[in-house]
């Protein structure tokens, strides 16, 4: 009974700002895995609406048919996930691929007025995009979560085409035995933004790969990420800005390596195949960021970083993360096995 109003209320809250306004309301559905919404599956939800309408999905564990290989159909809506404070079972809503598909693929119809908020992506496998593929679509893509993903291109997200935008995600643990452990881009103008990448692998760009694009990635926290070429972010035949943010501590690879960027305001350090950058770079720093703990997947700032506003010539907080421990008396950076070898030596 009480999840029944709480289902209402949502639904009311979702409507209110619209004929608040006058405006006639779009329409609104709420999918809910355990039984307590209007559908039982994502897809059943997209399926429900039109183009400018809102699937809110509750907050619960989503995986086989039905919640994965979603298709829009063309049409561009919201997806909002759902999580309610307090309430452990109703967290922000789980996409489990089970490795054995990807959640999304956004063809050329999908524009600026589709975006996927705050989900958890887990486990997709695909050739291209392990998570979400972008032939040619430009989905916001924010405050989501990409873990455990693999493809030989993208382990959690492949953009061909199209002007992509990722907001505020965490991407931890992908893997694509090519190009970008996370995030690869093979054409089209891409903004990353605000968002944080740790222990993603690749044979070429750890974290990201950027091809024959104009990317812009601006104040990311990109650190302990591996690949043959740069651990944090490669570029070939491509230029974009990289500005505010930490490439750090990359166990195998260079920070940021190729193409021709604009690099500014940004933290490159202890990356184990070097820190030298690409491009127009100026005003930058080689100094440790000083993260809470990295070893843990803890990459927010010690209270004495140069990374936060008040400690940097700057005055701009730098990378993805506030303050989230106190002072760091020493450096701390994850050892790569090279660097484990050199000690018997």
């Amino acid at each position: 009974m009480i999840r029944n109003v709480i289902t209402a209320l949502l639904t009311c809250a979702a409507l209110a700002g619209p004929l608040l306004t006058g405006r006639l309301p779009a329409s609104v559905v709420l999918v809910d895995s355990n039984g307590f919404g209007q559908f039982l599956t994502i897809q059943e939800g997209i399926d429900a609406v039109a183009g400018g309408d809102t699937v809110l999905v509750r907050g619960g564990l989503y995986r086989g048919e039905g919640n994965r290989d979603l298709d829009l159909g063309g049409r561009n809506i919201l997806l909002q996930g759902l999580a309610l404070a307090g309430e452990p079972d109703w967290e922000t809503p789980l996409v489990d691929c089970q490795n054995a598909a990807r959640a999304f693929a956004f063809g050329a119809a999908i524009d600026s007025t589709t975006v996927i908020d705050a989900f958890r992506f887990i486990r997709g496998s695909a050739t291209t995009g392990g998570a979400i593929d972008c032939w040619g679509g430009s989905p916001i893509i924010r405050n989501c979560l990409f873990e455990e993903n693999w493809a030989v291109r993208g382990g959690a997200i492949q953009v061909s085409g199209g002007a992509a935008k990722v907001r505020n995600c965490e991407f931890r643990g992908n893997t694509a035995d090519d190009t970008g452990g996370a995030v690869s881009v093979s054409s089209g103008s891409v903004a990353v933004v605000g968002s944080t990448f740790h222990d993603n692998t690749a044979a070429d760009g750890g974290a990201l790969w950027f091809a024959s694009s104009e990317p812009v990635v601006r104040s990311c926290t990109i650190a302990g990420n591996s690949s043959f070429t740069a651990g944090g972010i490669t570029l070939e035949g491509s230029g974009g800005t990289i500005e505010r943010c930490i490439v750090a501590f990359s166990t195998n690879g260079s920070g940021i390596e190729g193409g021709d960027p604009e690099i500014f305001h940004c933290y490159v350090f202890g990356n184990e195949g070097g820190d030298a950058l690409p491009g127009d770079h100026h005003d930058n720093e080689s100094e440790d960021p000083l993260l809470c703990d990295l070893a843990e997947g803890t990459v927010s700032l010690c209270s004495n970083s140069p990374c936060l506003a008040a400690n940097n010539p700057w005055g701009l907080l730098i990378g993805s993360e506030a303050q989230g421990c106190g002072d760091c008396t020493t450096t701390v950076s994850p050892a790569s096995w090279s660097a484990i070898k050199a000690l018997y030596r």
